[in-house]
């Protein structure tokens, strides 16, 4: 454009005036520049499915009191398996999530057994040798050995605690789809959990009763002093509220 202008006869005018035109081409051009980056970075901080997208992340849409977006229990448990893997091994049996606080803030920590298998008889399981710790919103806090005495127990390190197998009556597949239920559960829980308002609503009062009944039915019963222990709080908790009528 410049050279056509300084070197067609018709642009003698613009010759005359070279100086304003030129600072007003070099700025047009920068604020270009600079309104395609704009929407570059737009498009970079947009989800895909636009902004009002569903977060797809693993993440719960309800929130604490804070703003702490908390993790789906789910993927919470996802989560504590990849972390431990390495370390823990395989085989081992990874407890359900026990909430509890650590420093103020909500976390979800997870016990390790190792099993002891002898067909036909259910497995048998040696007392917790990790604990795996997680924040409530996904972040990875600690994964290290422990001793029944942690946890107020006498059970010796290679002694078997007892024996762990599906619920009665209960096909494989019952039994997931219970976990699946309990899961949800949790999610629903938690928030209530961390704000202890001074009254529940209904809606936490009856989860809280499904809850308990179906943690009694799918968790492994040579852990429920491990479980109580690490986790008094938000047990006690739910055995508040489930009795509230």
């Amino acid at each position: 454009m410049l050279a056509y202008l300084t070197a067609n006869p018709a642009g003698s005018w613009f010759m005359q005036n070279r100086i304003i035109w030129i600072t007003i081409f070099v700025i047009s051009l920068t604020a270009g520049f600079h309104a395609l980056w704009d929407v570059v970075d737009a498009a970079a901080a947009t989800p895909p499915g636009g902004r009002n997208s569903e977060k797809n992340d693993g993440r719960s849409d309800r929130m604490t009191q804070t703003g702490q977006m908390l993790m789906k229990t789910a993927e919470l448990a996802r989560l504590a398996g990849v972390k431990s893997n390495p370390v823990v091994g395989e085989p081992s049996r990874q407890s359900f999530p026990v909430p509890a606080f650590r420093s103020g803030r909500l976390h979800v920590l997870f016990l390790y057994c190792r099993p002891f298998f002898r067909p036909p008889h259910p497995a048998q399981l040696f007392p917790p040798e990790y604990l795996l710790t997680l924040s409530a919103t996904g972040e990875f806090v600690e994964l290290r050995p422990v001793t029944p005495r942690e946890f107020g127990q006498s059970h010796k390190p290679e002694e078997i605690i007892g024996a762990y197998a599906l619920p009665a009556g209960m096909t494989s597949d019952q039994v997931l789809q219970a976990t699946d239920r309990l899961y949800r559960l949790y999610d629903l829980l938690l928030p209530g959990f961390y704000a202890r308002p001074m009254s529940a609503g209904q809606e936490i009062i009856k989860a809280a009763k499904e809850f308990k009944e179906l943690f009694r039915l799918l968790s492994e019963a040579p852990l429920q002093p491990y479980y109580r222990f690490l986790g008094k709080d938000f047990f006690n908790w739910i055995d508040q509220v489930s009795r509230t009528q």
